[in-house]
């Protein structure tokens, strides 16, 4: 029987009569000349003594440890609470499998992220989750192969020439904000609702709004439908304020450039939610003569006196694919496509 007293590898030794060098390859899973008896021996005793390695000596070794590293692509990140939800799914999950995480956020510095990704490697981290497409992201992910780590993403691509590529890493997932879109104007023209405007910013009208487009002709009148808001800022004060009064302020101009204005497909819900108490302020009843589309169903969204459409992802199987293929070998490039939510005012 072991006492109180940390134990050790020589402990093991002791009791099963192999090396010291031997039981370390068998609790690390690699492969020793030992016998598939003294190997589950070995195990047995680990789970009988509830052993736990030494993290520190792991770590100053560059040996594997299960620490985890969930990396923010930059600040205005965390403020979306969709990304929060997903993430305290994958903390809960990392922790019943016994890893411990750290969290990160990325600055406009390539240099300093990579100096961020050295510091989490001296924590300890030999696994990463990195969410959107840090700048530098592209070095981020050498850098992490070349130390054999794993790697998943969550909208992880990279800049060449200031312009996001279509290109994909080839482990990744994507949400699949497009086809939100597309299920909206199909949504509009079942509905007949065919005077409808984009609340968008230019860069996200780009990266998910023109792709849908069959033909230059297509993407002209999703230019012409285009209402500017502007980029989202972040502060301490929170960025939530200002997407809704950009919702509001847009609803507004579109509405004074046509009255008759009959659906609206916004960025986010806050701006969803904007340009409804607009709308809404000037007579137009939401969900019936103005439908107003949204983006990650939100709480606000789903509690809001206005029926507003919204899109929702599923963040417990979102989490659960990320982390399996965050530990194995295998390439995948995915998109998860989300379920469109119809308040019960606007399903008629």
């Amino acid at each position: 029987m072991i006492s109180s007293k940390r134990i050790t590898l020589k402990d093991f030794s002791k009791v099963t009569g192999i090396s010291v060098s031997a039981v370390s390859r068998i609790l690390n899973n690699k492969p020793t000349y030992c016998s598939e008896q003294k190997r589950q021996e070995v195990l047995a005793l680990a789970k009988a003594w509830n052993y736990r390695p030494n993290v520190g000596y792991r770590i100053m070794t560059g040996m594997s440890t299960k620490i985890v590293a969930i990396i923010f692509s930059q600040d205005r990140v965390t403020y979306s609470e969709f990304l929060m939800h997903l993430m305290v799914q994958m903390v809960s999950a990392l922790e019943s499998e016994g890893y411990a995480s750290y969290t990160a956020v990325m600055t406009p510095s390539a240099e300093q992220n990579l100096e961020k990704l050295l510091e989490l490697e001296r924590k300890g981290c030999r696994s990463f989750i990195l969410i959107g497409h840090p700048v530098g992201s592209y070095q981020m992910v050498e850098f992490i192969k070349q130390r054999d780590f794993a790697y998943i993403g969550l909208n992880l691509s990279y800049k060449i020439d200031q312009e996001v590529t279509s290109s994909n890493f080839d482990k990744s997932f994507y949400l699949d904000e497009s086809a939100a879109i597309a299920a909206y104007l199909q949504i509009f023209k079942e509905r007949q609702k065919n005077n409808y405007r984009l609340l968008t910013t230019e860069s996200y009208f780009q990266s998910k709004v023109l792709p849908l487009a069959g033909s230059s002709q297509q993407a002209d009148d999703f230019r012409a439908r285009l209402q500017k808001v502007p980029e989202f800022e972040f502060s301490d004060q929170g960025g939530f304020d200002a997407q809704y009064e950009a919702g509001f302020e847009a609803a507004c101009r579109a509405l004074e450039l046509d009255p008759g204005l009959e659906a609206l497909v916004c960025v986010t819900d806050f701006h969803a939610l904007g340009a409804a108490h607009y709308l809404h302020g000037q007579g137009r009843k939401i969900g019936d003569e103005v439908l107003v589309c949204g983006m990650f169903n939100t709480v606000a969204v789903r509690f809001s006196l206005l029926p507003i459409i919204s899109a929702r992802f599923n963040l417990q199987n979102l989490a659960k694919l990320m982390l399996k293929h965050l530990f194995d070998n295998q390439t995948i490039v995915q998109s998860v496509k989300p379920e469109i939510i119809i308040p019960r005012r606007s399903q008629t």
